[in-house]
């Protein structure tokens, strides 16, 4: 059974350009396309399975820049790897204050605003 937890992230005030609903139906509903579970079921032979309740979508917003529990500080107006992964991070670290366990999820997806500074 494949277990994620994807990370809607709205940063610095800037939006991802999909919201829970549209990607819940993008994962879970076969209309009008094949959907993101069935794909993965398929693409394995039926041997990995994408249950909804083994798979959640989480919106999380961070602030334009902050410090980490470990110390490390972010900035959202800087876009290298780096960076990008300390806003993984701080999403992981903001679910966690908002009561969500990530213990169980093997797999995390972050879907981070398409702005500048970031090309990709």
């Amino acid at each position: 059974i494949f277990h994620s937890v994807t990370f809607l992230m709205t940063v610095c005030g800037r939006a991802p350009s999909v919201d829970v609903n549209a990607l819940s139906r993008l994962y879970y509903t076969d209309s009008p396309v094949m959907s993101f579970g069935k794909f993965v079921e398929a693409c394995s032979f039926g041997k990995i399975k994408y249950p909804k309740d083994r798979n959640i979508i989480i919106p999380v917003t961070l602030p334009c820049s902050g410090t980490m529990s470990t110390g490390r500080s972010w900035n959202t107006n800087v876009c290298t790897f780096t960076q990008a992964a300390l806003w993984a991070y701080a999403a992981e670290e903001a679910a966690q204050a908002a009561g969500h366990d990530l213990s169980n999820f093997q797999r995390r997806v972050f879907v981070i605003p398409k702005s500048p500074p970031c090309g990709w």
